[in-house]
């Protein structure tokens, strides 16, 4: 059998070190080129390149006009705009390179930034609350992929998150690949994660039980799976605390009441109780319960993504 293909995710190219910024110069990052890119494919984009800027080149911002629309223009010479090219390059390459399960986008770009990049009202007041026209086009296309900043890696939580928001949506992606799944299809991939969504977030967890529910007997033209992911993103976004992982954990070995002994069942429970008092890591936990399953025959513990993470999700996580 052949082993699936590696993880595929999208940067700007100035992460990866290449020469592609407005000077000439570049913004390598570490934990994405050495640490990410040990295990993933890393597929190098740089928006204001590809439509036609050049390097060097005139460097460009975004500013507001009166009427509120937002476009990115010359700083010096406001005839240079090339607007409308970087949302259609972020509308074009969301919906060509539909293999890739995340993104990493260089911050404060015109371009590339997603969360605080400076614009330029008419008043000539700064606000820094901006999104770069290509991210704005490319996630226009790709609303629920997982996405980030290269500075937000450098944070723990925020790191971890988007390591397990990824890994879903690889998943995600090898259950749509041939097109809409059924709803039964549907269901049962949502069975598979229903704990690793309850860790993260409980009213995210209750909202995607509600929204299967209501799925009934219906067919996939009947209804639209995106919704399904944008609810799960939503959730999985959410970064889970030492509490909600233990929540999790117990539900779990409740499955077990009958096979193993209230002794084993307590040993068990004292070292949930100790990661959540901030002693050990996240991880044996759940080999200890995936190894429980296995031997106990729970085939709905085991299958579990919570209790499933692959290898290079092992190796890139926390699990704090």
């Amino acid at each position: 059998m052949s082993s699936p293909a590696r993880i595929a995710i999208g940067v700007s190219a100035c992460l990866l070190g290449q020469h592609v910024r407005y000077d000439g110069g570049h913004k390598a990052d570490a934990i994405v080129t050495a640490r990410l890119g040990s295990h993933w494919d890393l597929v190098p984009i740089c928006p204001e390149l590809a439509v036609g800027l050049g390097v060097p080149r005139p460097p460009i911002q975004l500013r507001q006009s009166v009427d509120g629309k937002t476009r990115a223009v010359g700083i010096y010479d406001e005839q240079l705009d090339p607007s409308e090219s970087l949302l259609g390059l972020g509308h074009r390459l969301g919906h060509q390179l539909q293999h890739l399960c995340g993104y990493v986008f260089k911050a404060r770009s015109p371009s590339c930034g997603l969360y605080t990049v400076p614009v330029t009202r008419a008043d000539g007041t700064v606000l820094e609350n901006g999104m770069g026209l290509y991210a704005r086009g490319f996630l226009e296309r790709r609303p629920g992929m997982p996405v980030e900043e290269e500075g937000n890696l450098n944070v723990p939580q925020r790191y971890e998150n988007f390591i397990e928001r990824i890994c879903f949506y690889r998943r995600w992606l090898d259950l749509t690949t041939k097109g809409m799944p059924r709803s039964g299809a549907l269901v049962t991939f949502h069975t598979r994660h229903k704990f690793q969504f309850l860790a993260h977030d409980q009213a995210g967890y209750r909202e995607l039980g509600r929204w299967i529910a209501q799925l009934g007997g219906r067919w996939h033209k009947d209804f639209d799976p995106n919704e399904y992911l944008v609810l799960a993103m939503g959730t999985l976004s959410v970064s889970p605390s030492a509490g909600n992982h233990v929540n999790s954990l117990q539900h779990l070995l409740g499955f077990f009441k009958t096979s193993r002994s209230q002794q084993e069942r307590n040993e068990l429970t004292r070292k949930f109780e100790a990661y959540g008092s901030g002693i050990g890591s996240l991880l044996p936990l759940l080999d200890e319960l995936r190894a429980w399953a296995a031997r106990d025959r729970q085939d709905y513990v085991a299958e579990q993504s919570y209790l499933n993470p692959t290898l290079a999700e092992r190796d890139l996580r926390v699990w704090r």
